[in-house]
């Protein structure tokens, strides 16, 4: 959102663009609200998770059930079970394209009201992020 602050900035919006593009973020920021939330809820959920069999390994080790390279072993592959389940979970990737087809709609609305010239600094800035 900074970068997108930034852009408007530069773009010499008068009072009434201004408004508009205000209220478009405002009703961007309801879009997402739902599922940054339920991302933030499965990335707790699965912290979680994750840290209970941390802790397991943990004390097993310290009753000498695993040994130290047993240990980290177990460590590195429950952070690359975790990365990759929070890379590809089904309910996030989900909710990222809820998010993404908000931000394309928060676009769209902005470039709806934008004059000639600052339409053509627009679609520079946003060639420039691709």
């Amino acid at each position: 959102m900074e970068t997108l602050k930034r852009a408007l900035q530069h773009l010499g919006l008068d009072e009434n663009q201004k408004t508009a593009v205000k209220g478009f973020v405002q009703q961007h920021n309801a879009c997402i609200a739902p599922s940054i939330d339920r991302i933030h809820s499965l990335h707790h959920d699965l912290l979680r998770k994750a840290n209970a069999a941390r802790e397991e390994y943990i004390i097993a080790y310290k009753a000498g059930k695993i040994t130290k390279p047993q240990l980290e072993e177990n460590l590195a592959k429950l952070r690359a079970s975790l990365k990759a389940e929070l890379e590809k979970h089904e309910v996030k990737q989900r909710q990222m394209r809820l998010v993404r087809k908000c931000r394309q709609e928060l676009l769209q609305k902005i470039e709806a009201v934008l004059n000639q010239n600052q339409l053509l600094k627009w679609n520079n800035w946003k060639s420039r992020l691709s």
